[in-house]
């Protein structure tokens, strides 16, 4: 089924007929991205909401330091890594959102002034859970001043559509890199010699499936 881009998303949605093949003629690729995202996000829905945040996903060098620290930990029980292609770095949350605002969304996402910066490696951490039972390893990075700027930047812009509150007045910058069960004789000692280089966003939703969640992202601004 063909669509044209004159067409806005809610009529988009009216004429969709279930089961056809998505297919949108747009002037350019990033409209065409735009617009099928979308779509298959308003319609693929189970639920009446959308579980989305802002993020960067991590580089190869940092992928390399994060396979390490599971090499070195591969006998332990009751550790599940995160996937490689789910790794990210959270520059803001949202929480659960309406499909049919993901557009203002995005164009609001687009209009954040934003200047490149780099954030440094500083520690392998557990994190979260009740005191004493931490449920997630963390790569955890150094506060940084324009992490915490843009991530109020994006507070602001959002607003309307939050439904978490924010957890940090200043948040931390970290990739949760594994879940786990219970404390262990982990080896966390493992150094990261590449920054992560924030030089962008994505709009990242969060889908829960019968084999785990996915991200499929719906934005990007670079």
């Amino acid at each position: 089924m063909c669509f044209a881009p004159e067409l806005n998303v809610i009529n988009l949605i009216r004429s969709f007929t279930p089961g056809a093949k998505v297919n949108i003629l747009a002037h350019d690729s990033q409209t065409n991205y735009l617009y099928e995202n979308i779509l298959l996000l308003t319609l693929g829905m189970n639920s009446p909401t959308s579980r989305l945040f802002v993020a960067l996903p991590v580089t190869s060098q940092l992928l390399s330091s994060i396979n390490r620290l599971k090499l070195l930990n591969e006998n332990l029980e009751g550790v599940r890594w995160t996937p490689p292609d789910n790794l990210h770095l959270t520059l803001f949350f949202l929480g659960e959102v309406n499909p049919i605002n993901v557009s203002e969304i995005i164009n609001l996402m687009n209009e954040v002034p934003q200047q490149e910066f780099h954030i440094n490696f500083h520690s392998f951490s557990l994190e979260g859970g009740r005191p004493y039972h931490p449920s997630m390893i963390w790569a955890k990075f150094n506060k940084h001043p324009q992490f915490t700027q843009l991530s109020l930047k994006l507070r602001k812009s959002f607003e309307p559509f939050i439904s978490e509150p924010m957890k940090f007045s200043e948040p931390i910058p970290h990739i949760t890199v594994a879940r786990i069960k219970k404390v262990q004789d982990f080896m966390l000692n493992v150094q990261m010699n590449e920054p992560f280089i924030v030089n962008g966003m994505e709009l990242w939703q969060s889908v829960r499936t019968s084999t785990g969640v996915t991200y499929p992202v719906l934005a990007k601004k670079y």
